[in-house]
């Protein structure tokens, strides 16, 4: 072996030994409320524009069917990180899930629509007596559509069909109403097949309507990796 290729070798095996293990990324665990609604898209472009990345960290998303399916996966350990109601975590904290809102995602109903097929003559004074499409029992549709029993002074039947059953059940007659929300609410009403007939964003007051949540054990044992992946989701945030 030549005199160049031996010191060639002796560079390769001292850079090899002094160079620690690659570095692992730490990965957060994304909860999601549903397929259609406005965080998942922040999140999945966040993800596709390596937002996350930027921030030294990896994100592992997982869309559940409603906003109280997350909070269960959260609280089963499931999720590191999720967008919810603060409702919810109070609920939680009164059955010993201890968890707390990191950063405000909406500060009102934007996009939430109480909906009726398009050929339904039914005004919302009309649902009493009958059934209202809800994702779950404690999310944010569910928080709707009691604020309209207890706001119009009406009764109907609360009905969980999930995010994703939503519209279906609507449009094949299961259920008379429902509270849809955006960009789902918006594309069935361009298409025709559902109207409005409250807008939450300006009946409702504003409020803290979802924030991003964290457990308190994983905010006080990693609160550099909250904040970075609240920065990597930023456009809907205020940190």
């Amino acid at each position: 072996m030549s005199i160049t290729r031996r010191r060639a070798l002796a560079t390769l095996i001292a850079t090899t030994l002094l160079a620690g293990p690659a570095y692992a990324a730490e990965t957060i665990r994304v909860g999601l409320p549903t397929k259609t609604y406005w965080p998942t898209t922040i999140a999945e472009t966040a993800v596709r524009q390596k937002l996350f990345e930027k921030e030294g960290i990896k994100a592992e998303l997982t869309v559940y069917r409603s906003g109280a399916e997350t909070f269960e996966g959260m609280a089963a350990g499931a999720a590191d990180i999720i967008l919810d109601p603060p409702s919810l975590v109070s609920a939680g904290r009164k059955k010993g899930v201890m968890s707390r809102i990191v950063a405000n995602a909406a500060m009102g109903n934007f996009g939430w629509q109480l909906m009726v097929p398009a050929k339904s003559t039914l005004e919302v004074k009309d649902l009493n007596g009958k059934k209202v499409g809800i994702t779950a029992a404690g999310s944010g549709s569910d928080l709707l559509a009691l604020w309209t029993i207890q706001d119009r002074k009406i009764d109907f039947t609360r009905v969980p069909v999930g995010g994703g059953g939503l519209v279906p059940n609507l449009l094949a007659g299961n259920v008379d109403a429902a509270v849809v929300y955006s960009p789902l609410s918006f594309q069935v009403a361009k298409s025709g097949e559902a109207k409005t007939i409250l807008d939450y964003a300006t009946a409702a007051p504003p409020n803290l309507t979802a924030g991003w949540i964290v457990l308190d054990k994983f905010a006080e044992a990693k609160p550099e990796v909250v904040q970075k992946a609240v920065r990597s989701m930023a456009p809907c945030n205020s940190w």
